[in-house]
């Protein structure tokens, strides 16, 4: 299969490369002009699949590492502390039911 997709590969730069020294020097100038042209983009096309298979890959790495330093920092709190929504305060700030202001130093 694979020798028959290469075969006719072959094949037809063969026959583009007759077709272009049939041509006149005029149009062997367009002819080449046009197939820089397509080279071009298909260089332009590679390195843009390129981009973006290293930026999903570091996307996905980056993403592993931002969840792995969050659980390391829920790990970290060992400080006692009330939450309200995404509001959190430590139990030291609490005021005591006594009605005494806290201490200061």
């Amino acid at each position: 299969m694979i020798t028959h997709i290469l075969a006719a590969l072959g094949l037809a730069v063969c026959l583009a490369l007759l077709l272009r020294m049939a041509l006149p020097a005029a149009q062997q100038q367009r002819f080449d002009a046009f197939w820089r042209h397509v080279g071009a983009g298909l260089r332009r096309a590679g390195l843009a699949l390129q981009q973006r298979w290293q930026a999903w890959r570091s996307g996905t790495d980056a993403r592993r590492q931002a969840q792995q330093a969050i659980e390391r920092a829920k790990g970290r709190s060992r400080t006692a502390a009330d939450r309200d929504g995404n509001v959190i305060r430590p139990r030291s700030f609490r005021k005591d039911d006594d009605g005494k202001p806290p201490t200061l130093h």
